[in-house]
């Protein structure tokens, strides 16, 4: 599943440089309402397998952030889809493990790969031929 919001996140820095709780609610909820708009725009299932791996890719059209600066991309992004139904939960039995990816591009966006689990079967395999 490959989810992709336009524009450019906030750095972890500038989170960590002491944002108000207030200023942090606030590019939450821009995030939140980005990731709604591109759910309405590209709509996916939920996720029915876990755990997950995620690639979180962002993409900058000027200079790139460090790789750990997108640590709050990739928070923003994952939090809204929980919200939305996508995910249902992002503690580790949920999801396994994450890739950060600053990449540059033509536009300013981060993309969210979820790579599900693939399903248990009941079934038992059929005795290799002899």
């Amino acid at each position: 599943m490959r989810i992709e919001i336009p524009g450019k996140p906030p750095t972890i820095n500038q989170i960590y440089a002491g944002a108000h709780w207030a200023e942090r609610k606030k590019i939450k909820d821009a995030w939140r309402w980005r990731v709604k708009a591109a759910l309405t725009e590209n709509p996916q299932k939920p996720v029915e397998h876990y755990p997950v791996t995620v690639e979180v890719i962002v993409q900058f059209t000027g200079r790139r952030y460090d790789w750990e600066n997108c640590a709050f991309a990739a928070k923003l992004v994952q939090d809204a889809l929980i919200a939305e139904g996508i995910l249902e939960n992002d503690s580790p039995p949920y999801i396994s493990r994450g890739t950060l990816i600053p990449i540059k591009g033509p536009e300013d966006k981060v993309i969210y790969v979820i790579y599900q689990a693939r399903p248990q079967t009941t079934e038992q395999e059929p005795p290799l031929a002899a």
